[in-house]
């Protein structure tokens, strides 16, 4: 005896459904992948900023002088401001006005501050990343040879540095006036 077959396959619907599920998780796939992308931009502009202040850091440490004895830069810093929040600048601090050394009877004669001819590098973030400190404009100094870290305007205590993109994944860098530097 023979049992009748009923049509083999699927229908259109059923079709339509298994395509619609899989259009939406590919495009899910798509927008978790273009976050991941941006968060990896955010760390790598997070880790060149603490990199930049660990080298302020250390070029502080490691004195150099000119043929006379005489030491070629003061302190070494970074300058961030919200004025400009598309780059911060490592910068060596001179000796200020008219004074020749860095220390006369163990008081800093370094100008504490960023003038454009001091320059070392200047880091310019990539399109749409902004960088911003708590106090609108800081001066972040380390002083030879222990380094003493100087937080400038007004020698503050610590500066909350912050990093990102706007809407985007931000991270907050607090340096502190022991030198300390803390990523929150």
């Amino acid at each position: 005896m023979r049992i009748p077959r009923k049509n083999v396959g699927f229908t259109l619907v059923e079709i339509l459904v298994v395509v619609g599920v899989t259009a939406l998780l590919a495009s899910l796939l798509l927008i978790y992948s273009r976050g991941s992308e941006s968060g990896l931009d955010a760390l790598r502009e997070r880790t060149i900023l603490v990199d930049t202040l660990y080298e302020a850091k250390a070029k502080a440490i490691e004195t150099q002088l000119d043929a006379s004895g005489a030491a070629l830069s003061c302190a070494y810093g970074v300058f961030v401001t919200i004025f400009d929040p598309t780059r911060y600048i490592l910068f060596r601090d001179t000796p200020a006005g008219s004074e020749t050394a860095c220390e006369t009877g163990g008081v800093y004669n370094g100008n504490q501050q960023y003038d454009s001819s001091e320059e070392v590098r200047v880091i310019t973030l990539p399109s749409g990343f902004r960088v911003g400190v708590s106090i609108g404009e800081a001066t972040i100094l380390f002083v030879p040879p222990d380094p003493q870290t100087r937080i400038l305007p007004g020698n503050l205590s610590e500066v909350i540095i912050g990093i990102g993109e706007p809407g985007g994944i931000n991270f907050s860098i607090r340096v502190t006036d022991s030198g300390q530097i803390v990523i929150e």
